[in-house]
């Protein structure tokens, strides 16, 4: 309950910048997208390039991070207003994925072993988002 009240706020905040600037919810997530692609290591063998510096995984974290609590809140909030009517539908399938590869790959950005799935959590918000 705790989260997602920190998350109505972190939204309404959220809302209130893209009010100013002038663009949506997806436009802004897709924005976040382009660092997220360039810097996940599965694209980087995939095109056979290299970009890493020192803490380019916590820059992967915190922009991960905007798009699973910003761009994913109404999927969040379709998973708990389906579970509360005890009928899970599209919303529940969206934010279980996208919570299991975000908590997932934050696991192994600080010392668990296992892959990064952050590309993966950010094209599905996309996806939903815009589609």
């Amino acid at each position: 309950m705790m989260l997602m009240k920190c998350m109505s706020i972190a939204n309404k905040y959220m809302n209130t910048i893209n009010t100013c600037f002038g663009i949506s919810k997806g436009d802004f997530t897709l924005i976040l997208t382009i660092p997220i692609l360039i810097f996940s290591l599965a694209i980087q063998n995939f095109l056979n390039f290299k970009l890493e510096f020192s803490g380019s995984l916590y820059l992967l974290f915190i922009l991960a991070s905007a798009v699973y609590f910003y761009g994913g809140y109404p999927f969040l909030k379709g998973l708990f207003n389906e579970l509360n009517k005890r009928q899970p539908g599209m919303m529940t399938l969206i934010a279980v994925a996208i919570s299991v590869a975000y908590f997932s790959s934050s696991a192994v950005v600080f010392g668990l072993k296992g892959k990064f799935f952050f590309w993966e959590l950010a094209t599905l918000i996309d996806i939903m988002l815009l589609g």
